[in-house]
């Protein structure tokens, strides 16, 4: 009865929504048609991905996202997300159902996500939503913003005003489009836009990303003369833009993210006159971005002079302006590389430095990659709770704006930090949010991987039924990921798990696999040990619990290593 009665409300709340996807659809251009259409289709799906998507619809362009973020204002994920939430919204106002279910009703996996995503939409809660379209609006949720004069406007649209009156104008605009979205709920997002159209910096901005789309396919030599001599920038645009790609691209390949990284540098070279006192601190921070490209791939040698380098461009003469900040990420980039040395005590004591002395000179961001990393040094050099408070720390600074790869990376640390120690409770609420942001943002490995730590939590409980399945999820995973080592860990772990309960045959068959998972990688110094215990183990057919205990710690270690890490690209602190 009750699923009846849902279904009914979400067809009715549906059918405007739907309305105006049709009407999206018969203005856009005809390649995106099918985009639309799968959209209606699947607008509901929990599971609902754009790669899955573009391949259902046959789509080999990289560049129609783009193209429907120009046509329709969203990009194809914000959009499926407006039309749910716009749906949920009108549930909301129309009836009493319960906050969760009109939730699952529109695509989302639980309570939690749903409630955060529609608080980032709306300002509120969903309930507090409900109260205020019933006439009860909470006075903090949307307070009355204060108005804009239209010579203010004026001069913000002409480039007048310097960062920080730009940066209060943006936030009363905000504070605008919150009030707005109370009062006229049926309001689409690209009605008010927000972004800091004003001044130079948000033009020069749009024209880096236009270019580097343009000559990111190019041979690097073209791009370097191009970006030093075609590209004539106001602002640092060009020189951020290709910081941040150096940092997406170095993820997926080494060489190209010490290319992209050395671009950066190069862009310095066509900047305005304007900004020459401040070129010794961009130049500081393109070698510390170098660097980094360098320590991941692995040639420790160039990034160790990159770091000095940066240094020295950073204690040019005190008549050019001297960034902090940039001194922060020579240390916070320094300890990283003193940690892929394995030289634990250097690299707690830099990053102790960085995290300390001069937290106050970098953003929110930046802190909380140097604290998360303080973390993870402490691990080795200190102690787990060390380890949690460093960690701790950050999550207190880290607020909803935060980038979501590293509000990610902070949870999933925390969770595997509170397991380490036996505090499971926490761990479990750190699980919780860290797989909705694996979700969000399409994070593979760290789904396994969350799912393998929830497991652990719910066998130290004692529910051996939740435990195996969230092993044996991880594990299968991790192995369609081709990720052996962290496969064979979570099967360890399930093997441990039936061993106690008894289960000899299915203990034998895990070790068996786990033989097959290491047989490629058995002769690394790290894992050899277990790799010779497992094997003998499973030849004997008897499979005692000591020695799977053992092997797992062993292949822990192992999965801990700095250069293991950096090998596979698990964290890049930058």
């Amino acid at each position: 009865m009750f699923q009846d009665q849902a279904e009914a409300i979400l067809i009715k709340a549906t059918e405007e929504t739907m309305k105006r996807i049709m009407e999206d659809r018969s203005r856009v251009s005809p390649q995106l048609k099918p985009i639309i259409d799968y959209i209606a289709d699947h607008l509901f799906d929990v599971d609902f991905q754009v790669k899955r998507m573009l391949a259902e619809c046959g789509v080999r362009d990289h560049t129609i996202p783009t193209q429907f973020a120009n046509e329709l204002g969203f990009t194809p994920r914000d959009y499926v997300i407006e039309c749910r939430l716009e749906i949920a919204a009108r549930m909301l106002r129309s009836s009493d159902l319960l906050v969760w279910r009109i939730g699952t009703s529109v695509g989302y996996s639980g309570n939690h996500p749903f409630s955060r995503a529609f608080k980032r939409r709306y300002g509120m809660r969903p309930r507090d939503y409900r109260k205020s379209a019933e006439g009860d609006v909470p006075t903090d949720s949307a307070p009355a913003p204060e108005l804009l004069t239209a010579a203010e406007l004026e001069e913000a649209l002409a480039g007048k005003l310097d960062p920080a009156d730009a940066e209060s104008l943006a936030d009363r605009l905000r504070a605008i489009v919150a009030r707005l979205r109370v009062l006229y709920p049926n309001l689409r997002q690209q009605q008010v836009s927000v972004r800091p159209v004003v001044g130079a910096e948000f033009v020069e901005e749009v024209m880096a990303e236009r270019l580097w789309e343009r000559i990111k396919s190019m041979p690097w030599n073209d791009q370097r003369t191009l970006v030093k001599t075609q590209f004539c920038f106001s602002t640092p645009a060009m020189f951020e833009l290709l910081l941040r790609k150096s940092r997406e691209e170095g993820r997926e390949d080494r060489s190209r993210g010490v290319q992209v990284a050395q671009l950066a540098l190069d862009s310095l070279d066509s900047i305005s006159s304007s900004l020459m006192e401040f070129l010794p601190s961009y130049r500081a921070k393109g070698l510390a971005y170098l660097s980094t490209m360098y320590r991941l791939a692995l040639d420790f040698t160039a990034a160790e002079k990159a770091l000095d380098c940066a240094e020295m461009e950073w204690r040019i003469p005190q008549e050019c302006a001297r960034d902090q900040g940039v001194l922060h990420l020579i240390f916070q980039i320094r300890s990283a590389l003193r940690m892929g040395q394995r030289r634990f005590e250097e690299a707690y004591k830099l990053i102790t430095r960085a995290t300390d002395d001069l937290a106050d000179s970098c953003t929110v961001d930046v802190l909380i990659e140097s604290l998360m990393f303080r973390g993870v040094i402490e691990s080795f050099a200190r102690t787990p709770a060390d380890s949690i408070a460093s960690l701790r720390k950050a999550q207190e600074i880290m607020d909803e704006h935060s980038n979501s790869q590293l509000r990610l990376h902070l949870f999933h640390n925390l969770a595997r930090a509170y397991v380490e120690v036996g505090s499971y409770e926490p761990s479990a609420e750190c699980i919780e949010i860290a797989k909705d942001l694996a979700e969000q943002c399409n994070h593979k490995l760290s789904q396994y991987m969350l799912r393998g730590i929830e497991g652990q939590c719910a066998a130290a409980k004692g529910d051996f039924v939740a435990a195996e399945a969230c092993l044996n999820t991880a594990r299968r995973g991790l192995c369609e990921l081709r990720d052996p080592n962290d496969a064979a860990y979570f099967s360890l772990e399930l093997a441990i798990l039936f061993s106690k309960q008894e289960r000899h045959s299915e203990v034998l068959n895990l070790t068996v696999e786990v033989v097959k998972l290491l047989e490629p990688i058995g002769v690394h110094e790290g894992i050899s040990v277990a790799f010779g215990l497992l094997h003998d183990a499973a030849k004997n057919a008897a499979v005692p619990l000591v020695t799977l205990e053992r092997s797992k710690e062993i292949i822990k270690r192992y999965l801990q290593d700095p250069i293991r890490n950096i090998e596979r690209s698990e964290t890049v602190y930058i």
